[in-house]
């Protein structure tokens, strides 16, 4: 009776071993790279604000590691839950958990320098925005950008465009368009691009520019306030008609560059926001552009429509499309109409 006693818990033990082993086992096979021999490059693209639950489980759907919550593990475990960066960044099967966590979170660079990545920058993007969607992209950092897009001066010796800008920044003058753009590139580098593609607009308009700083001004206006590309020259013209009657511009579009941010409704208190940027408070254009316009809206404000329209709306349930007119009363019917069908 004391012998098989004996025999039973020595089975139970080996079986308690034998579980713990396996336990064992599978928590050290979660920690292992996912195949050491695979050192394929695999890209992962991870957007602004992005967690760790999210980057463990987009590595684990694309099979770079065994498992999502050990993942987390090592992230926490070496201070990086709160370090995930945004952007492209390159990882492989053979990486350990902690050689991945140090790619996204940690000092390893994000992707070999020399490796190109496809930019596209909107007509109508800030520098605020042209800067944060260089750092989605792994890029540059948005401080960095910005910071170097105060150095107006530096570029005025290479860009005779330039020469007469006196504005605090380069908005306006970079120019957008899909940029092919090597990873390790400096903001300065990436700049450079962008008024070089800026300089190849204004090479076929400069002798008909009296003064670049309204144009492009006026233009940013245009970009941000036209949704139709057959409404940008009326749009303009109805600006300039307004500059001539010494009728303030009231574009919603430039009090929402001085509040920065695009606000959709805007409050009476938002209009009175204390900016020079602000059409409803000051006359004329604002002193430099709220935004980088493209090709057509520059064309447009240098070839505006020929018409004596003094105010716009948007139209009810339209594609964007406004009405135009020079009448007041008539324009506040307009408006009225707007409201009723948008309350």
């Amino acid at each position: 009776m004391k012998k098989r006693r004996i025999i039973t818990i020595t089975v139970l033990i080996l079986i308690v071993l034998a579980i713990i082993w396996k336990v064992k086992s599978c928590i050290s096979g979660m920690y292992k790279p996912y195949d050491p021999n695979d050192d394929t490059e695999y890209t992962i693209e991870i957007p602004e604000g992005s967690g760790a639950s999210y980057v463990a489980r987009e590595l684990y759907e694309m099979k770079i590691i065994r498992n999502g919550t050990a993942f987390k593990e090592v992230l926490k475990e070496n201070d990086l839950e709160k370090h995930i960066k945004s952007g492209t960044f390159k990882v492989k099967k053979s990486m350990t958990l902690l050689e991945i966590a140090n790619v996204i979170a940690g000092e390893a660079e994000e992707a070999p320098k020399g490796e190109t990545v496809k930019v596209t920058i909107p007509e109508g993007f800030e520098l605020t925005r042209i800067a944060q969607r260089l750092e989605e992209k792994g890029l540059v950092s948005s401080e960095d950008f910005l910071n170097e897009c105060k150095n107006v001066d530096k570029y005025k010796e290479k860009y005779e465009f330039l020469s007469s800008i006196n504005n605090d920044t380069l908005e306006g003058f970079l120019f957008p368009a899909t940029y092919d753009i090597a990873m390790g590139s400096s903001s300065e580098e990436i700049i450079t691009m962008m008024l070089n593609a800026f300089n190849n607009i204004y090479s076929k308009i400069s002798g008909e520019v009296d003064d670049l700083n309204k144009l492009i001004t006026l233009a940013s206006i245009v970009e941000r306030e036209a949704k139709l590309e057959e409404e940008r020259p009326i749009i303009a013209k109805v600006f300039l008609n307004r500059i001539d009657k010494n009728i303030r511009l009231q574009s919603c579009a430039t009090i929402q560059y001085a509040l920065g941010e695009r606000k959709p409704n805007l409050s009476n208190e938002d209009l009175k926001v204390d900016s020079p940027y602000n059409t409803y408070t000051h006359d004329g254009l604002p002193p430099a552009p709220i935004c980088n316009p493209g090709e057509a809206s520059i064309v447009a404000s240098l070839h505006p429509a020929d018409v004596d329209y003094l105010y716009f709306v948007v139209k009810p349930g339209s594609d964007g499309a406004h009405n135009f007119s020079s009448d007041y009363n008539k324009f506040l019917d307009d408006k009225k109409d707007y409201k009723s069908n948008n309350d």
